[in-house]
């Protein structure tokens, strides 16, 4: 992967952004899906799989039954026991008292405090165009993705999973990896279109109004700026004094003649 890219909508405060050499990070609470980096996805405390496998991973089980002091039907009953405790509480609305419950307190605060900056893989997709550039009259920025890892502080970045099953924060412990990441970089398998990166920033917010943090980056990060296909062409000399790096290539979208197909026009402009 060579490149990604951010579209764009011509209002003052992204044309200021290009100027400015900016990209914005942002917490969850401000993305406009309100199941994207919180704790509204699908979680499952447990499942009757990754009970087993915390027992048998991380408790003695495993030689008591090489000792033959217990069996395979222990180790069910005692998940079994574990599981519907569990689920005894949560129909009680009284999953606190769940000591696995300070893990979900640990992924609330980080949800909350996590800077999240949102590419595309994609210049070409028309949703992404409609939504986020305008109907077409914005425009589309190309970045050079291994100069952004370089000059970005970043403390993950990666593609986003489009996975409709429930979070099992169970097995996430045994597997020792990073639930409140892994929520992140999880959305709701009908936004997979989006066909998105995401940068997670190495800093944290710091309190309640603390929404944002801005990051500048170099001129040649930029190498190409994509018109939308119903762009105002006599905004182009406007929108090109914004852009500092005079090597950065402007072109259009265009659409195939015998088809809705988009692609990017090999003319500069």
């Amino acid at each position: 992967m060579s490149y990604l890219y951010k579209y764009r909508e011509m209002t003052s405060n992204h044309l200021n952004a290009i100027a400015n050499r900016q990209l914005w990070f942002s917490i969850g609470n401000n993305f406009n899906d309100p199941f994207d980096c919180s704790l509204n996805v699908p979680i499952n405390l447990m499942t009757g799989s990754s009970m087993l496998n915390f027992i048998n991973e991380k408790t003695n089980a495993s030689f008591l039954k090489s000792m033959g002091i217990i069996n395979d039907e222990h180790i069910n009953n005692i998940a079994l026991k574990h599981i519907n405790n569990a689920q005894r509480l949560v129909d009680a609305g009284r999953v606190e008292e769940h000591p696995i419950s300070l893990i979900l307190q640990y992924v609330l605060e980080y949800l909350h405090r996590s800077f999240v900056c949102c590419f595309s893989k994609n210049a070409t997709n028309h949703l992404l165009w409609s939504h986020y550039a305008n109907s077409h009259t914005g425009y589309c920025i190309r970045y050079k993705y291994e100069s952004l890892l370089q000059e970005l502080k970043l403390r993950r970045y990666g593609d986003v999973i489009y996975d409709d099953s429930p979070v099992d924060l169970l097995s996430m412990f045994n597997d020792n990896m990073d639930v409140a990441l892994d929520i992140i970089f999880r959305k709701s398998f009908c936004w997979r279109y989006e066909d998105e990166v995401r940068f997670i920033h190495d800093e944290l917010s710091g309190s309640e109004n603390d929404r944002y943090k801005v990051c500048t980056h170099s001129d040649d990060v930029i190498d190409c700026i994509i018109l939308g296909y119903n762009f105002d062409m006599s905004r182009l000399d406007e929108l090109k004094t914004f852009v500092a790096n005079k090597n950065v290539l402007f072109k259009k979208i265009e659409r195939s003649s015998n088809s809705y197909q988009l692609y990017v026009s090999p003319n500069r402009l």
